[in-house]
C-alpha cells in the first residue's frame, strides 16, 4: 500500500482503520509501499504530491469528477503492465478517509464492528473486478460535523430553537 507521507492524520487514522479490517477479514495487512510502481493499494489526496498527480496522468486515471467537490472520492482498478492496482482518490482530506472506509464496507465489515455488534465474515480472497470504479460525494457539507452534533444531541435542540422561531 502506498500513502503519501505528507497526507492529513484523517487519512492516516481511515488507513489504521482499514489495516485493521483487513486483518480481520483476511488475517493478512497490506504491506506499506514506498513506491508507486510497486504498491497494490494506492491512496491519496488529489493534488497533494506532484508525483503521485503524475502517475495518475500516466496511468489515465481521470480525477475531473473530484475537482471542486467537498468530500469526494473515487476507488478504481487500474489495469499496469505488471499487476492490477487499486486507487483511492479524495478530492480533500475528508474525502479520502471516505474513501478508504468505503473499502472496509466493500470487504464486508459493518461500521457496527467498532461497537462489536457485528464480527466480519472471514474470507480466502479479496477482489474487484477489471474496470470497476466507484464515485461519491458528500451531499451535505461538513457531514462528520453533523454526526457529532446528532450523537451529542446539539443537532435536536438547534433544530427545536430553528423551528420555534419560525413558528
Amino acid at each position: 500500500m502506498f500513502l503519501n507521507k505528507n497526507e492529513n492524520a484523517v487519512v492516516h487514522t481511515a488507513i489504521d482503520m482499514f489495516l485493521s479490517d483487513m486483518e480481520a477479514v483476511s488475517d493478512n495487512k497490506p504491506m506499506s509501499e514506498n513506491s508507486l510502481e510497486n504498491a497494490s493499494i494506492i491512496v491519496a489526496t488529489v493534488g497533494k504530491s506532484k508525483k503521485t498527480d503524475e502517475w495518475l496522468k500516466q496511468q489515465n486515471v481521470s480525477v475531473k469528477e473530484l475537482q471542486n467537490q467537498w468530500e469526494a472520492f473515487k476507488i478504481q482498478v487500474v489495469q499496469r503492465e505488471k499487476q492490477p492496482c487499486l486507487v483511492v482518490l479524495g478530492s480533500d482530506d475528508r474525502g479520502t478517509a471516505y474513501g478508504v472506509l468505503e473499502l472496509s464496507r466493500i470487504i464486508g465489515v459493518s461500521p457496527w464492528c467498532w461497537w462489536a455488534d457485528s464480527t466480519p465474515a472471514k474470507k480466502n480472497t479479496l477482489t474487484l473486478p477489471e474496470g470497476y470504479i466507484k464515485y461519491a460525494a458528500a451531499i451535505c457539507a461538513i457531514s462528520g460535523y453533523l454526526f457529532l452534533m446528532m450523537k451529542t444531541g446539539d443537532c435536536c435542540h438547534g433544530a427545536l430553537r430553528t423551528l420555534n422561531r419560525l413558528q
